[in-house]
């Protein structure tokens, strides 16, 4: 299986590590190419590196994740949204995510969500 890219989006630190810490750990065949703490800095990185997927919270400062999808025309990378709060689960559906978390990540959960974006 070739190699995954993923950025990982999350105003909270903690958050970005623990996420980071579970690829390490779980899937050694994934590169986190960056984080993003805000939707700006975000949409940069996904111009720049083209990710497979990204692991999407919700709610940020300066906008939140549905915010970001909306500034591509198509979305060309697998969407796994990452919140705490399960109300953006419908919003998440239509904008076609592959897979909603919930926080804190559950880790077999996120090892199905990344299963789907192998798949």
């Amino acid at each position: 299986m070739s190699k995954l890219n993923c950025i990982i989006i999350d105003d909270e630190l903690s958050g970005r590590i623990v996420l980071k810490e579970l690829l390490s750990l779980y899937f050694p065949d994934i590169s986190v190419q960056g984080e993003a703490g805000n939707i700006s800095e975000a949409y940069d990185l996904i111009l720049n590196y083209k990710p497979d997927f990204i692991l999407l919270d919700v709610q940020m400062p300066g906008g939140d994740g549905f915010e970001l999808l909306k500034k591509f025309e198509s979305i060309p990378f697998e969407v796994i949204f990452v919140t705490s709060f399960d109300k953006y689960a419908v919003n998440a559906i239509k904008c076609s995510a592959l897979d909603f978390l919930l926080k804190p990540v559950d880790t077999e959960e996120l090892k199905t969500s990344i299963e789907k974006v192998q798949s």
